[in-house]
């Protein structure tokens, strides 16, 4: 049995590699996977459904999504601003992503994560809006 240390849990630091594609065969899809890391479960809405495709994985497992223009905000939640630099802009697409590690979160990243994800601004405070 795997240790729960090892699994997507809530408040793990998760690093994933994604990619995406107009097929779920990632045909066509983007260079190699680029690489973001989250806080899982810290999301002022609860858990979005990306999230949840993730619970209880472990590393060198991945999830396929598809993802059309009225889901994108469900599938990506608060998660979404941080992903605007990986996710296309052209809908329905595919994304395929790959657990590669999954830490335990230190208090400060917790906290610094849970300010970005409920920041509504878009000045230069530094709040990681």
């Amino acid at each position: 049995m795997k240790s729960n240390k090892s699994l997507v849990d809530y408040l793990k630091k998760v690093t994933v590699t994604m990619e995406t594609g107009p097929s779920p065969d990632m045909t066509n899809s983007n260079e190699a996977g680029q690489s973001f890391q989250f806080v899982y479960g810290i999301g002022t809405q609860g858990i979005c459904l990306f999230e949840k495709a993730l619970f209880g994985k472990e590393r060198g497992q991945d999830i396929l999504l598809e993802v059309t223009l009225d889901q994108a905000d469900d599938i990506f939640g608060h998660l979404k601003p941080s992903l605007r630099e990986i996710l296309p802009r052209l809908f329905p697409y595919y994304i395929k992503a790959t657990v590669i590690a999954v830490e335990k979160a230190d208090p400060h990243e917790i906290v610094h994560a849970m300010a970005k994800g409920s920041a509504d601004c878009s000045c230069d405070c530094g709040c990681g809006c």
